[in-house]
C-alpha cells in the first residue's frame, strides 16, 4: 500500500508544478502555445479527418511574388513530417479547404487550393487529389470571383467562398452552382467563420464582425466593433469555450455578449489561424516560417483536494493494515 501511495503523490506533482511555455514572443496567460512545425511561407490552414495539416503558401516571403505557382505542405500529426504536397506549383496558392466528401473536386480525401491576382486577373480553384495528382478545377473571370483569398464548407456541404468584395456559396464542381450570398463595397470583408446554425460571421475593414443568416439576411452589424481587420474563429467542441473568437492585428480575441477580450497578443499580424481536430488552435506564423500550436493549460489540481485525496488514501491503507493483521 506504500508503494501505491508514493506513486500517487509522484503523479500529482507534475501537474502541481506545470507552467506553460510561450514561444515567438506572444503573451497568453492561461494558454501553451508552442511551434508545432516549421512550415514555408504558410498563410491559410486546413486539417483533413485524420490531423493532417495542409498550409497554403505565398511566395512573397521567399523573396518571389504572391501569385507564383509553388507547391502547398501537408504536416503529419503532431507535427511531422513535413513536406511539399502535390505534384505540381499551383497558381497563388492561399486558400486551403479539404474537400472530405469531393463535393468539389469530384474526388473525396481531396484538398482545393483556391488564388489569383486581384480585380484585373483571373481566379482558381485547383484541386490535390489524394494521389496528389492536381487538377484545375476551374479558372474564373473577375466577373466571378476578383480573387479567393478563404474558403470554408458549412454544415449541410456548401463550399463558401470569400473575395475581395464578396461571399459565394457553391454547391457542386461547375461554376454555375455559384451564388451570391452578400456583397461589400468600400467595406470589404477581411475573414469569415461558420458559427451554430451555419449562421456566418464576416469580419470587416471597419473593425466590426457582423453576423448573417445562412441565405446572407443581416442578424447582427455589430457582434464585435473596435477591432481592426478581425477575422472570426467559431469554437464548437474544441479545447475552447464555445463560441466565436477572432484574430486581429497580432492578437486573439474572444467574442462574448460584452465584446471582444483580448487573450494572446504578440502573434504576426500576418497570421492565419483554424482550429486542428485535436480541439488546438493552430496559427501560421508567417514572419517565422512556423506554425504554432496553442491550447488552454490544464487547470491544476487544487492542494485541498488532493490533501483530501491523501486522507482518504491513509484511511484506506489503515483499514487494509488491520484487515490483514
Amino acid at each position: 500500500m506504500r508503494n501505491t501511495l508514493f506513486c500517487v503523490i509522484a503523479s500529482a506533482i507534475p501537474v502541481l508544478t506545470y507552467s506553460p511555455q510561450a514561444t515567438a514572443g506572444i503573451i497568453a496567460p492561461g494558454f501553451d502555445v508552442q511551434v508545432y512545425a516549421p512550415v514555408t511561407d504558410p498563410v491559410n490552414l486546413t486539417f483533413d479527418s485524420a490531423g493532417n495539416l495542409f498550409v497554403g503558401r505565398d511566395n512573397v516571403g521567399s523573396g518571389g511574388g504572391n501569385s507564383d505557382d509553388v507547391r502547398i505542405h501537408r504536416v503529419g500529426p503532431g507535427g511531422f513530417p513535413v513536406a511539399e504536397y502535390g505534384d505540381s506549383g499551383i497558381f497563388d496558392p492561399d486558400a486551403v479547404v479539404f474537400d472530405a466528401l469531393g463535393t468539389i473536386a469530384g474526388t473525396p480525401g481531396s484538398v482545393l487550393v483556391g488564388g489569383g491576382t486581384g480585380s484585373n486577373s483571373m481566379a482558381r480553384i485547383t484541386a490535390i487529389l489524394p494521389d496528389e495528382t492536381t487538377s484545375i478545377l476551374f479558372t474564373a473571370p473577375p466577373m466571378f470571383f476578383s480573387d479567393i483569398n478563404q474558403m470554408v464548407f458549412d454544415g449541410t456541404g456548401r463550399l463558401l467562398i470569400r473575395d475581395d468584395f464578396n461571399i459565394y456559396a457553391m454547391t457542386g464542381p461547375s461554376l454555375s452552382t455559384r451564388t451570391t450570398l452578400l456583397s461589400f463595397d468600400t467595406v470589404r470583408p477581411t475573414g469569415f467563420a461558420v458559427g451554430e446554425n451555419d449562421d456566418i460571421f464576416v469580419g470587416l475593414t471597419d473593425g466590426t464582425i457582423q453576423s448573417y443568416s445562412p441565405d446572407g439576411t443581416l442578424i447582427n452589424s455589430s457582434v464585435a466593433s473596435g477591432l481592426t481587420r478581425p477575422a472570426p474563429l467559431f469554437a464548437n467542441g474544441t479545447l475552447f469555450d464555445d463560441g466565436l473568437y477572432a484574430l486581429d492585428n497580432g492578437s486573439f480575441f474572444k467574442v462574448g455578449t460584452s465584446g471582444a477580450t483580448e487573450i494572446a497578443t504578440g502573434i504576426d499580424p500576418r497570421s492565419f489561424a483554424n482550429f486542428g481536430t485535436d480541439g488546438a488552435l493552430y496559427i501560421s506564423e508567417f514572419s517565422n516560417d512556423h506554425v504554432l500550436r496553442m491550447s488552454p493549460v490544464p487547470e491544476p489540481l487544487s492542494l485541498i483536494l488532493i490533501g483530501t485525496g491523501l486522507i482518504i488514501l491513509f484511511a484506506h491503507a489503515r483499514r487494509h493494515r488491520r484487515l490483514v493483521n
